[in-house]
């Protein structure tokens, strides 16, 4: 079976546990306040956090948010406060939805009224006026 190894020593055995599920991780997105965190989208749906780059990841609850390819978390000038696209299902069909976290990402509320179907979706940086306020969106190409 595979072996417990140190952080830099690449593993020696490998032992197959099952057919995997796929999936590929996207939009990395490094705190600017903290060097050792960043958030890691799955189009799988997952949201990864870490808070000692990588070395342990945890995911944001799937009842909390939904991640995807576009699902880059925005830091504002506010360590606690965040943005990001959520792809939870609204009444069985696929939406995007801009969420805010008030407490670094351990929780999220979706900005109610504005979610789109997965076809008008809409990123990009946020800006800020002061440490709560953004703006998402990107043209489609």
């Amino acid at each position: 079976g595979a072996r417990a190894q140190t952080p830099h020593q690449p593993p020696t055995t490998w032992r197959s546990v099952g057919v995997g599920g796929g999936g590929a991780l996207f939009s990395p997105s490094f705190s600017p306040h903290a060097p050792d965190e960043m958030f890691l989208a799955c189009d799988m749906s997952e949201l990864f956090h870490t808070r000692d780059l990588g070395a342990s990841w945890a995911p944001v609850h799937f009842a909390e948010f939904n991640g995807n390819r576009e699902s880059a978390v925005r830091f504002t000038s506010d360590p606690d406060v965040l943005y990001a696209l959520d792809y939870s299902l609204v009444n069985l069909e696929d939406r995007v939805t801009p969420a805010r976290s008030a407490d670094g990402g351990a929780t999220w509320t979706h900005l109610a009224g504005r979610e789109r179907s997965a076809g008008a979706r809409r990123r990009g940086p946020v800006r800020t006026s002061g440490p709560s306020a953004g703006h998402i969106s990107r043209a489609r190409p």
